[in-house]
C-alpha cells in the first residue's frame, strides 16, 4: 500500500442493456404560462447503460496508524436511449396537458 497511486482508478463496473420502471416519482412542473404544480409520475427507462468507477483513498494524515485506504466512487456515467414519463392526475388537471408533450 505504499506505492498506492490515489488518482488511479482501481476498479470499473459497466453495465448495458437496462430497462426499469419507476413507480411514484415527485413530479414539479413550472410552465412558463401556468401555475406550479407539484405532482407524482411513473416513468420507464429503456436502452440504459451505467459505468462506475473507482479509486483508493489515502486515510486523512492525521489518522491513527493502520487506517486502511477506503474505496471511493471517482466516476459515474449514466445514459438512457429513452425516457417515458407519465403525470399523475393533478388538482388542476395539469397532467393532461403535461402527458401531451
Amino acid at each position: 500500500l505504499n506505492d498506492l497511486n490515489a488518482s488511479e482508478e482501481v476498479l470499473r463496473i459497466s453495465a448495458w442493456g437496462i430497462s426499469a420502471h419507476f413507480y411514484g416519482l415527485k413530479v414539479y412542473v413550472c410552465p412558463t404560462s401556468l401555475i406550479a404544480a407539484e405532482c407524482t409520475g411513473d416513468a420507464i427507462a429503456e436502452g440504459m447503460s451505467l459505468d462506475l468507477a473507482f479509486r483508493w483513498q489515502r486515510p486523512p494524515a492525521d489518522s491513527p496508524d493502520g487506517t486502511l485506504p477506503q474505496l471511493v466512487m471517482c466516476s459515474r456515467k449514466i445514459e438512457m436511449a429513452s425516457l417515458d414519463l407519465w403525470v399523475h392526475q393533478t388538482d388542476w388537471s395539469l397532467s393532461t396537458i403535461v402527458n401531451a408533450l
